[in-house]
């Protein structure tokens, strides 16, 4: 008899052995876990009460946050992770992802403040015989891999998605938009209230013996030991890890023209920009500007605008001014009262030439600064008087024009002494005005 016992015994131990070994292998930590909702226990009744209780947000005597699942996925997302909220952009189907950190776990949940609700009877009995002492929630993950979750919730407005997975390795958010947000980037909303069906919580539960409407004082009773969960819905405030992308940026113009030599300030072009979270930035707080324009050298250049991972771009155009080139003094020589030749002609070694580069061309004109007492009646631009007609030229044309080889007794500048009736000597000064062609165009 002792033989076989000897022999039998090692054989029980290896097979027990075996079946730990089966069940823990996955980690050091793990347990097994049971569902309140259909797991039975021999001669013990199903954990009615401890279910009912994980499916209700409860508040008690020396509770803790959270208690039960609805307030316990609430307080896992109460604070903003180290790693930075997920921000995701206004238009449609915009993704962004990231892995997490969350408030797991509420070590010892509540202490022996609920024995009312936490009792377990003995089936057909109305006297209790276990208790459950205490217990540690888990609100999305064991850390033996007991519990995972695997879940898509929508917002109130379903506007936007949200998968969660977590298991003991860490826990991934995504978050998708369903429907684009038609708000300027830097007044993007988000409705951050999200709804999870079916998800489940774990609690670590201690069960105790309960005689003489005491606790077990750690004598504790022979049903198992480890997790147990329910299965409920849950609305949960993502405001902490979830926010609209209000990056934004703005220019003033996407072209701009300066010419040769002028000062070139790329924050002139600048309009307004915003971070990430919808706060007003200044030209100096952009993440970067490149700016490769030199305005003494004729060509196109490219400025390149960044705030995050918003680009922008103005193309500037240096061309050459807009020059205009006038004689200091011309002499037009002498008329004799009576004689039949009355005009006297622009000298034509006194030039009058622009350059230009502009596409829209220019426009030049003249008047009168001063001049002797009634010489205006004598000066002409064309067949009319200077002082009526300033309009001295225009033209599209690319490149240097002489605009005074032209001039004639109809056309340009000249004195006409025909109406003269005495001696004269007369001086004028004249003053020019030369600007890029606007016509058509309206500010």
């Amino acid at each position: 008899m002792i033989k076989y016992k000897n022999i039998w015994k090692p054989l029980v131990v290896l097979i027990f052995s075996l079946y730990l070994i089966t069940t823990n292998q996955n980690s050091v930590h793990a347990k097994n876990i049971y569902d309140l909702e259909n797991d039975s226990f021999v001669n013990k009744q199903k954990l009615t009460k401890l279910n009912d209780w994980m499916k209700t947000n409860l508040s008690g005597h020396n509770s803790m946050p959270g208690r039960g699942i609805p307030g316990l996925w609430n307080f896992a997302f109460s604070q903003t992770p180290s790693e930075g909220k997920l921000y995701v952009k206004s238009a449609m189907n915009s993704e962004v992802n990231k892995n997490v950190t969350i408030k797991n776990t509420i070590n010892r949940a509540f202490y022996n403040d609920s024995e009312s609700q936490m009792l377990i009877l003995p089936p057909g009995s109305s006297m209790a015989d276990q208790v459950i002492e205490n217990a540690d929630e888990y609100a999305l993950y064991t850390p033996g891999g007991e519990l995972v979750t695997q879940t898509i919730g929508r917002n109130e407005d379903n506007s936007a998605e949200l998968e969660i997975a977590a298991n003991a390795s860490g826990v991934k958010l995504k978050l998708r938009r369903i429907t684009e947000d038609t708000n300027l980037p830097e007044n993007a909303t988000l409705n951050t209230n999200f709804t999870f069906n079916n998800v489940k919580s774990a609690m670590d539960v201690f069960l105790g013996l309960y005689r003489n409407h005491n606790t077990g004082s750690g004598a504790y009773s022979s049903m198992p030991k480890g997790y147990y969960y329910s299965t409920t819905n849950v609305k949960v405030d993502m405001s902490k890890y979830l926010a609209p992308d209000r990056l934004s940026l703005n220019l003033k113009q996407e072209e701009v023209t300066i010419y040769k030599g002028d000062r070139w300030d790329p924050a002139q072009y600048f309009k307004n920009a915003t971070d990430i979270d919808g706060n007003q930035l200044n030209y100096t707080e952009l993440t970067n500007v490149t700016d490769e324009v030199n305005s003494e050298k004729q060509g196109d250049y490219q400025v390149v605008y960044t705030n995050g991972d918003i680009q922008k771009k103005i193309i500037v155009h240096v061309i050459p001014p807009l020059t205009l080139e006038v004689p200091n003094a011309v002499h037009f020589g002498s008329y004799k009262l009576g004689s039949s030749t009355s005009e006297l002609l622009w000298d034509t070694q006194a030039r009058v030439s622009v350059e230009s580069y502009l596409s829209g061309g220019w426009v030049l004109s003249a008047s009168l600064n001063k001049s002797s007492i009634g010489f205006q009646n004598y000066i002409m631009n064309g067949t009319k008087k200077l002082i009526d007609n300033k309009l001295i030229a225009t033209s599209n044309a690319i490149g240097k024009i002489d605009v005074s080889d032209s001039w004639n007794q109809t056309q340009g500048i000249h004195i006409n002494y025909s109406q003269a009736k005495e001696l004269r000597k007369d001086k004028a000064i004249i003053e020019w005005t030369l600007s890029p062609n606007t016509k058509g165009v309206s500010e």
